[in-house]
């Protein structure tokens, strides 16, 4: 794998990790809302959950922003660029062939699966284009709605501030966002596994990451649960030396 591509992977891999982090975290807070009411923290629990909603969404919209600026984030530029490298060999022709079909319902013919790795990237990425969910274009599926709606919370009401009414923007919620984290999930298990060896997912289609992403949810119900005995001065920031 070149250093390029390796970087893109691996960018797009920290943005697919901090979003579910955000998510981890924004579940955690959710569940113990009686909690952080009851007790005084709902100020503090409030800040820090719509920091992690504004990362999440701007995370999810880096993933399949085409923006040349944003191009080491993007999943459509990691397929064009594997698309265009006619150095990119494939490893596991199987694979390929059995993780595209279960995850996207795309069947190669027997005299396709036969033939050059070029054929069979460019039938690969012609139909995964297809799939991938577009801003400004709901209509091409049901994940390109919902990822406008990521992209109109993001410009209008995170990270521009623009003065509008609320109750105008379209509902967004966290399983929206899933979904597309998902689908980006699955590209990435697909490509790594099939062209660098690299498996990405468990056999239970876990990504590996969000295990990890899992700690800052642990670490926050931690805190709620020494919070139940939290003495005013545990709320102050003391000196040390």
């Amino acid at each position: 794998m070149n250093d390029e591509l390796k970087n893109i992977i691996e960018k797009i891999d920290n943005e697919i990790f901090v979003a579910d982090q955000c998510i981890f975290f924004i579940n955690s807070c959710n569940e113990n809302i009686n909690f952080i009411n009851q007790n005084n923290f709902a100020e503090l629990f409030t800040f820090q959950r719509e920091n992690s909603i504004t990362t999440l969404i701007i995370k999810t919209s880096n993933i399949y922003e085409k923006t040349k600026r944003n191009k080491n984030y993007s999943i459509n530029h990691l397929l064009e660029y594997i698309n265009k490298k006619t150095t990119v060999e494939i490893q596991r022709r199987e694979d390929l062939f059995n993780l595209t079909e279960e995850y996207f319902n795309i069947s190669f013919g027997e005299e396709l699966k036969e033939s050059s790795d070029k054929c069979i990237t460019d039938y690969l990425i012609k139909n995964l284009n297809s799939l991938i969910p577009e801003k400004h274009n709901p209509k091409k599926n049901g994940l390109s709605n919902k990822l406008d709606k990521v992209f109109i919370h993001r410009d209008k009401a995170r990270t521009h501030r623009e003065i509008i009414d609320m109750s105008s923007m379209p509902e967004l919620n966290i399983n929206d966002v899933e979904e597309l984290l998902q689908f980006a999930k699955k590209i990435m298990d697909l490509i790594g596994t099939t062209y660098f060896s690299k498996i990405y997912m468990t056999n239970n289609r876990e990504y590996f990451l969000t295990f990890d992403a899992e700690r800052i949810k642990t670490a926050n119900e931690r805190f709620i649960k020494r919070a139940e005995n939290f003495t005013e001065d545990d709320l102050f920031i003391k000196e040390t030396l």
